[in-house]
């Protein structure tokens, strides 16, 4: 029997189908009207120039007035090399003395005045709504040096649109202690780290002259947070001490500036390392082999013995490291009760015990007692009775 629900799953799966298919032709999150890149811009890399607002910003323009076209043209960077550089690099940015290149506080008040796209603004940047006063207060605002690599964020329908970007040498930004440059102050919207793009790329956007795409570069945040950038002045050319977070009014020049020139670019040239003559790397010093401390003479004559008094005591040194006492004429000087000679006997006991004379053995016809009694001890019935078992 055929079941009566599944011609009402047919028409639901009918119904999904229909409203995914609308959905999809008039865009979704990722994209936004009027041709801004989204979903179809996966392939799509948008160039926006340093003055221009670009596709759907979020506020109007912040940024000062531009510096000098000659400083912010890329040609000037002769020496850019590098494909990824971190944030933390000298001379990655510009700026002028004393002067912010981005309105902070403008840009706080554009977009607390507009609810919509401060939820937006803040999606895009990743943080939540009521952070972003205290998020902008602690980027730094400064000026691109190179053509940089970013994710833009457009502001469009009340959502955030993501799109890959270039962005011009010379445009303001404002930096965080990474060295990541996080919103573009010609059009509020917020940035972020590229995405890498595979395949054939079409370009949306007005290109400027000196535009080369072998020479776009992408920042990649530093390890440590950065408490001063060091700038290139824009106006004279000179190096720039700023702290994180300041709009410049406590610039001064740096105590130790880069070993290099500011003209020369972010990095120095190639040419300029390769006409230095080359100093062949020291030889890596071998480890020193541990020496190990000859043992000491004492350790071989220091074994404990047993004394007379039943102490015991540690043998003395080897005859080369003691005094050794004159030794007494043999001739006349003999030990009690022996035979022997005083110097055959000598040092068979220790000076604290000195050899007693033994008594004579009286016979036992004089009062006496037998040897092997007293060998015995003769002290008991048992020890006379051993004794005369052993004389047997």
């Amino acid at each position: 029997m055929r079941s009566p629900r599944r011609p009402r799953r047919t028409a639901l799966a009918a119904l999904t189908a229909g409203v995914l298919l609308v959905a999809g032709c008039a865009g979704g999150p990722g994209s936004g009207g009027n041709g801004t890149p989204g979903t179809a811009g996966a392939k799509e890399l948008v160039l926006q120039p340093a003055g221009a607002p670009g596709p759907d910003p979020f506020t109007g323009s912040t940024a000062a007035s531009p510096p000098p076209a000659a400083t912010a043209s890329p040609a000037a960077l002769t020496g850019v090399t590098a494909r990824t550089v971190p944030g933390s690099t000298p001379g990655l940015y510009g700026g002028t003395r004393s002067v912010a290149s981005c309105d902070i506080g403008e840009q706080a008040r554009l977009l607390a005045d507009d609810r919509a796209k401060a939820r937006a603004f803040a999606r895009g940047a990743g943080i939540r709504e009521k952070e972003i006063p205290a998020f902008l207060r602690g980027l730094t605002p400064v000026l691109l040096r190179a053509d940089i690599r970013v994710t833009g964020h457009g502001y469009a329908d009340g959502a955030p649109t993501a799109f890959q970007s270039v962005l011009q040498a010379g445009t303001a930004v404002l930096a965080d202690t990474h060295g990541t440059p996080r919103v573009r102050c010609a059009c509020g919207n917020p940035l972020g780290v590229p995405v890498v793009m595979k395949g054939s790329l079409t370009y949306r956007g007005e290109e400027w002259a000196g535009y080369d795409p072998n020479r776009v570069l992408v920042i990649e945040p530093s390890t440590r947070a950065i408490t001063h950038f060091v700038l290139v002045d824009v106006a004279d050319n000179t190096w720039i001490e700023r702290p994180a977070g300041d709009d410049g009014g406590r610039d001064r020049s740096p105590d130790d500036p880069p070993p290099f020139d500011p003209g020369e670019g972010i990095v120095p040239s190639p040419t300029a390392s390769a006409a230095e003559p080359s100093v062949p790397p020291l030889p890596r010093p071998a480890l020193p082999v541990p020496r190990r401390r000859p043992p000491s003479p004492w350790t071989r004559w220091r074994t404990p013995r047993r004394t007379c008094r039943g102490r015991k005591r540690w043998t003395r040194p080897p005859p080369s490291r003691r005094r050794l006492r004159p030794a007494l004429p043999t001739s006349s000087v003999t030990r009690a009760g022996s035979s022997l000679p005083m110097s055959s006997t000598r040092g068979r006991r220790s000076r604290r015990c000195p050899v007693r004379p033994m008594p004579p053995n009286p016979s036992a016809a004089e009062g006496g007692r037998p040897d092997e009694e007293r060998r015995w001890g003769g002290r008991g019935p048992i020890a006379r009775r051993i004794g005369q078992l052993m004389a047997e």
